[in-house]
C-alpha cells in the first residue's frame, strides 16, 4: 500500500552533510516583529533524549525554524549531555526540570552555557512569577518528554504547549514496554566496547543509529554523529543515571496540560504502547507514524513538523 505523503521517510533532505550543522546554525540573527501584527510569536524550546544533545537535532532544527519563522526557538542541553557532559547526571527529572528552566531564564548571555538562542531572547523571570502570557512551547522527545510534563505541573504558567515525541512514564507503562532490554543491551555492550577498546569506538554512533532510526538511506550521519562524540559525549556513568531517573518517573498528578503525542509504530527502543497509554491519561492528539523509528525527527521531520502546525492551528 502506497504511504501517505506524511508518512514517507524523507531521506535526501534529513541527510546531513560534513560541516552541515554548524553552517546552519552559527546564524543568531535577531528578527524584528511589526507592532502592528496580531500574530502572537511562540517561544518553541527543543528538549533532546537519553544521551543525546542539540546537536543531534540534526537538519529537524533548521526545518523546524524556518517553518515556524515567526517565531523564537531555543534548543537546551540536559545535565549530562553535550555541554553539560563533564557534570553528573541528576537521578530524579525535577532537577533536569529546574537545570532546563534556570538556563532558560538566565539574565547575561555569558551566563548561559548548553543552551542556544536564535529570534529574540527572552528577560529573565522570577523564579515565582506568574506570567500573562505563556513563555515557552514545550518539543520533547523521550526523556525529554519526561522533563516537559514536570515542567508543565510544577510551573504551568509558563507552559503554551507540549509535544511528547515517543516519551513515557513508570505509572502508566510496563518496564519492558518502557524500554526493549534486548536492544538496551546491545546498545550497552558497544558503548563498554568502546571504553574498552579504543578501535571498536566507531561502532557506537552506528549502534545507535541502528537501535533509534529505521532510515539507514543516510551513511554520513553516523561519520557526523561520532565527530560529536570526539568533541564531547555522554559518559557511561551519566547514560546510566539517566537511565535510572527515566525508570523513576511517574506522570504528576493534577497534570493539566493538553499534549500533542507522536509516536512510532515500529520504534525498536521504546513501545508505542507507552504513547498510547500517555494519550489515556492526559487526553490531548496522538498521531502514530507507520515506519519511522524512536527518533522521530530523524527519521521524518517534515511531518513531526506537519503534525504540530495542525494542532496549534
Amino acid at each position: 500500500m502506497k504511504k501517505s505523503k506524511g508518512e514517507q521517510l524523507i531521506t535526501s533532505n534529513n541527510c546531513l552533510q560534513d560541516g552541515e550543522y554548524q553552517s546552519q546554525h552559527d546564524n543568531h540573527a535577531t528578527e524584528v516583529f511589526s507592532s502592528n501584527s496580531t500574530y502572537q510569536a511562540k517561544h518553541w524550546v527543543l528538549l533532546r533524549g537519553l544521551g543525546r544533545d542539540q546537536r543531534h537535532w540534526g537538519t529537524f532544527y533548521p526545518q523546524f525554524k524556518q517553518h515556524f519563522a515567526k517565531d523564537k526557538h531555543s534548543v537546551v542541553d540536559t545535565l549530562g549531555n553535550g555541554e553539560w557532559s563533564r557534570y553528573k547526571s541528576p537521578l530524579v527529572i525535577t532537577q533536569y526540570t529546574d537545570h532546563c528552566r534556570k538556563q532558560l531564564l538566565q539574565t547575561q548571555p555569558e551566563q548561559r552555557h548548553g543552551i542556544r538562542f536564535d529570534n529574540q531572547a527572552l528577560e529573565a523571570q522570577p523564579e515565582n512569577s506568574i506570567h500573562q502570557k505563556p513563555l515557552f512551547y514545550l518539543v520533547a522527545l523521550s526523556l525529554g518528554g519526561m522533563i516537559a510534563l514536570d515542567w508543565s505541573k510544577r510551573f504551568p504558567n509558563e507552559i503554551g504547549g507540549v509535544i511528547l515525541i515517543n516519551s513515557s512514564a513508570a505509572n502508566l507503562t510496563s518496564w519492558y514496554q518502557r524500554i526493549n532490554v534486548m536492544t538496551l543491551a546491545k546498545l550497552m555492550i558497544k558503548i563498554c566496547g568502546g571504553k574498552i577498546f579504543s578501535w571498536k569506538k566507531h561502532h557506537i554512533e552506528h549502534a545507535i543509529l541502528l537501535a533509534t532510526s529505521n532510515n539507514q538511506l543516510c551513511p554520513k550521519q553516523v561519520d557526523l554523529w561520532e565527530g560529536f562524540r570526539q568533541q564531547y559525549h555522554t559518559s557511561l556513568e551519566n547514560l546510566c543515571r539517566q537511565l535510572l531517573a527515566a525508570s523513576r518517573f511517574y506522570v504528576p498528578k493534577g497534570l493539566t496540560t493538553s499534549p500533542l503525542i507522536l509516536t512510532s509504530k515500529n520504534d525498536r527502543l521504546v513501545s508505542s504502547v507507552a504513547s498510547k497509554q500517555l494519550h489515556q491519561h492526559l487526553g490531548g492528539k496522538l498521531a502514530v507514524h507507520s515506519s519511522a523509528g524512536h527518533d522521530l525527527p530523524l527519521d521524518d521531520a517534515a511531518w513531526v513538523i506537519s503534525q504540530i502546525e495542525g494542532y496549534f492551528n
